[in-house]
């Protein structure tokens, strides 16, 4: 009788689900919204900003922005799981967020100045880098590498194991501001070292430094930004201070035997992974300026864009390499009066959205209130701005921002930190039109997009987790 009662419960649900389905698919048809925009509505964006709230604004036909939570953490923010991991440098630790509940889950303590961070091996490993105390470039040791706490975090971020929200691990590597690339062929990730001008190459599944590599020509390279193609094999470092060498190209997937020493960036199996790289400047093959730095998906294409205040006009450049091996420079694109930070780009790499940052030095010439909108050729690398509209207008920008597009590449968000409370402007890239402006705390400086694949739990997880 009880199986029998359960069966009838499910055949009166199935009957009642038809009627619904119908009336939603009339509804979509009746007012012109596609039945793909139920799933949209459940993806949305998480703006983290430096009062420690949270802003979630849906994708939807009408984008909103639903919630604030109160999380603690203003810097990087990245998502896997049904979970949003919120880098609170100032408290040392990563705050979790339930993504289906929108509520805080709980901590991660983690070493000191969390930053940057990057989900690895399908979204099941959280590395953090830890960029340790700001006045730190003095306390390092002959191998640059800080006395203090550069390191990097290792989180376990999937819900079905026993570890689920814990550190795992904890890494030293080289001293200062660090920021991450992962290669999936070889399971090994690069860190950057800004203050050491090196790059440390990571083994994720030892959970070990495997290599240190010197990048640039000069102590002084300040390599930064960082990405890898999986069509080269290789890593490129941008580097913003050399005056020789703005891009240095590693090998991340030979195999090679691990020195005694793996932070000896002058041991050989490590100084064989540099495999050189572009010539500062504007002619053949050679890149004028550099920063931030993005693969395509389909890793065919590293972009990357840079800044020279020492020309008149000051310019902004994006420049395209191919990565077809050995290396070109496909084209550079100058943007003058255009200051270039952060940059999205599409998920087959035809087009790029690049954010713009307040100029303190020629706050005129240069005004953070614009996103450059580049339009890329797919075989060639041939960049323009975009023959009918260039430029987006958005918010006054004074701080980095962390631009993002929607899964499906239809909506761009676009935070504001220049005035209080932030904002932050949501896009349609159809047609480019302003969909909307959406207050959210001070400063917002940190940015991911969650889609509905992200939102669902592995099979088999619980509703666990730990708070520490």
């Amino acid at each position: 009788m009880f199986n029998l009662k359960i069966s009838m419960k499910r055949k009166v649900a199935a009957l009642l689900a038809l009627p619904l389905a119908f009336l939603l698919s009339n509804c979509a048809e009746n007012f012109d919204l596609p039945l793909v925009e139920l799933e949209q509505n459940k993806e949305k964006a998480y703006v983290a900003s430096a009062d420690g709230t949270v802003a979630v604004i849906t994708h939807g036909h009408e984008p909103k922005h639903v919630t604030t939570i109160n999380a603690g953490g203003s810097n990087d923010v990245a998502a896997a799981f049904g979970h949003v991991y919120l880098n609170n440098a100032g408290a040392n630790n990563v705050v979790v967020i339930d993504a289906n509940k929108e509520v805080v889950k709980g901590t991660i303590t983690v070493g000191e100045r969390p930053v940057h961070s990057l989900m690895v091996k399908g979204g099941n490993l959280l590395l953090v880098g830890n960029d340790g105390p700001r006045d730190d470039a003095a306390t390092t040791d002959d191998d640059g590498l800080a006395k203090q706490d550069d390191t990097v975090s290792v989180i376990d971020t999937n819900p079905n194991n026993a570890s689920f929200m814990m550190e795992i691990a904890r890494i030293r590597v080289g001293n200062g501001h660090h920021k991450l690339a992962y290669s999936d062929e070889s399971n090994r990730a690069a860190i950057t070292n800004l203050s050491a001008a090196t790059v440390s190459v990571i083994d994720v599944n030892a959970l070990s430094v495997l290599c240190t590599v010197a990048t640039g020509t000069v102590s002084f390279a300040v390599p930064h930004g960082i990405d890898y193609s999986h069509e080269s094999g290789h890593a490129y470092v941008a580097n913003v201070a050399d005056p020789a060498e703005p891009i240095t190209i590693i090998d991340m997937n030979p195999l090679i035997s691990v020195p005694a020493n793996p932070y000896d960036k002058t041991d050989p199996a490590c100084t064989a992974l540099d495999l050189g790289g572009f010539a500062k400047g504007l002619g053949a093959n050679q890149i004028p300026a550099s920063g931030y730095t993005h693969a395509n998906h389909e890793g065919t294409f590293v972009f990357t864009v840079g800044y020279d205040n020492t020309v008149s006009p000051p310019t902004g450049y994006l420049s395209v390499i191919s990565t077809t091996v050995p290396e070109t420079v496909a084209s550079v694109l100058p943007i003058p009066n255009f200051k270039p930070d952060k940059f999205a780009l599409t998920e087959h790499g035809n087009r790029i959205y690049i954010s713009s940052v307040e100029d303190e030095d020629n706050a005129a010439a240069v005004p953070g209130t614009t996103v450059a909108v580049v339009d890329i050729n797919e075989t060639t690398g041939a960049a323009a701005l975009h023959p009918t509209t260039p430029f987006l207008t958005v918010g006054k920008g004074h701080d980095h921002r962390a631009i993002a597009l929607s899964s499906d590449d239809a909506r761009l968000f676009v935070p504001n930190s220049g005035a209080n409370p932030g904002t932050v402007s949501v896009f349609d890239t159809a047609d480019l039109s302003l969909l909307g402006t959406f207050e959210v705390g001070e400063e917002p400086n940190a940015l991911v997009y969650v889609d509905a694949a992200t939102l669902t739990l592995p099979e088999g997880s619980g509703d666990g987790g730990h708070s520490h």
